[in-house]
């Protein structure tokens, strides 16, 4: 969906055309409510229209026409949430938290050490500077190396970017838009991401800037088209020799890739399935779980609701009063949970199903308890 507002905005917005428009702000209206991920895709535009038009954008009816498309398709998706659940967006009653809910947890009071906040400050900040770089390190191990040397010569219009800055601030230089269109894009992905990842304790995961690829690999188009000019004017043949050898191995490396890490991923948080799966078996359709963890999962085996409480121990216990569930689930993937909320109540909370990461049974992942009143 990132993808396809992408390309649908920049002809939109270039070709003046109403159509396409409406369109990336109705996907944009419908898909934030679809993941959230897509939330970040206003942060790239505006970025964009802000280097490109100062804040003449403001007066644009270009815009206007992305955001009274992005409202129409919300309304109805948010009547039906305060009908269904009495609230527009979730159950949060933080706004900016429902539109993206990782940032749940880097909220205000974590920037500050308090007992409360999710974040370790113990750790060396090295190692968390690292983490928010981890997209932009980990590019040659996702691309694998031919892509990435591509991605490498394409990045050199940069260079035309910087000695072409002023000609952009003044609404000029229609191919250095398009560069900055597509560093803008992949930017305001791996930024973001890499923010969460440090920041928050959060695990890094590919997945989370999957939109940004389409954009890193046109860059890396320009590479091979730069890498192919270059040659050819000393030899067309070896030239074409080059660039085919190059994508030939990059797609072999990308199949080989994909092929190994689904093998080696095939069973990871298997402990979901096996414990959705006794949580479906033990309880009633119509019935709430309350607990902590990574609740798409165990909503998809369990097939019943989650409310997870995260790390907010005073929320667990409103969850417990109201729902008053059979059963309470600790999940130690998510970094976010209080791990040892049950031992706060050993006498209402008794371990039922202990599912490990190891086959020597010595390392905890999953715990479900039965709740006793």
């Amino acid at each position: 969906i990132w993808a396809l507002m992408g390309i649908l905005f920049w002809k939109g917005y270039h070709q003046n055309n109403k159509k396409y428009l409406f369109i990336v702000g109705a996907l944009y209206g419908l898909g934030i409510y679809a993941y959230d991920s897509l939330g970040f895709f206003a942060l790239f535009i505006f970025v964009f229209m802000l280097l490109t038009t100062k804040l003449n954008f403001l007066k644009d009816k270009r815009i206007w026409y992305v955001i009274l498309a992005a409202i129409i398709a919300i309304i109805p998706l948010a009547t039906y949430h305060y009908i269904e659940f009495n609230n527009y967006f979730g159950e949060s009653s933080n706004l900016l938290y429902e539109i993206y809910p990782r940032f749940g947890r880097f909220v205000i009071s974590d920037f500050t050490p308090n007992e409360e906040s999710t974040l370790d400050w113990q750790r060396p900040k090295g190692e968390v500077i690292s983490e928010v770089f981890s997209y932009f390190t980990q590019m040659p191990y996702l691309m694998k190396w031919p892509f990435f040397i591509a991605l490498l010569i394409g990045l050199t219009l940069l260079g035309n970017l910087i000695l072409g800055f002023d000609l952009i601030l003044k609404g000029k230089g229609g191919n250095l838009k398009k560069d900055l269109y597509m560093i803008l894009w992949a930017l305001s992905l791996m930024i973001p991401m890499g923010l969460v990842v440090g920041t928050t304790g959060f695990m890094f995961e590919p997945r989370l800037i999957f939109p940004a690829m389409p954009a890193l690999f046109v860059i890396a188009g320009i590479g091979f088209m730069k890498l192919y000019n270059l040659i050819s004017k000393y030899n067309k043949q070896l030239a074409i020799v080059t660039v085919v050898i190059l994508l030939v191995l990059g797609v072999q490396m990308q199949l080989s890739f994909a092929n190994n890490l689904i093998n080696a991923k095939k069973d990871s948080f298997f402990q979901h399935n096996l414990g959705g799966t006794w949580l479906k078996e033990h309880t009633k359709v119509g019935d709430v779980i309350v607990g902590c963890g990574l609740s798409v999962n165990l909503v998809y085996y369990s097939e019943r609701e989650f409310k997870s409480f995260g790390h907010n121990v005073t929320t667990a216990d409103d969850l417990v009063e109201k729902y008053k569930p059979k059963y309470f689930v600790m999940d130690a993937f998510d970094p976010a949970c209080t791990l040892d909320y049950p031992s706060m109540y050993r006498e209402k909370f008794i371990p039922v199903q202990v599912y490990f990461l190891d086959p020597g049974k010595t390392m905890p992942v999953m715990i479900i308890y039965e709740v006793r009143y």
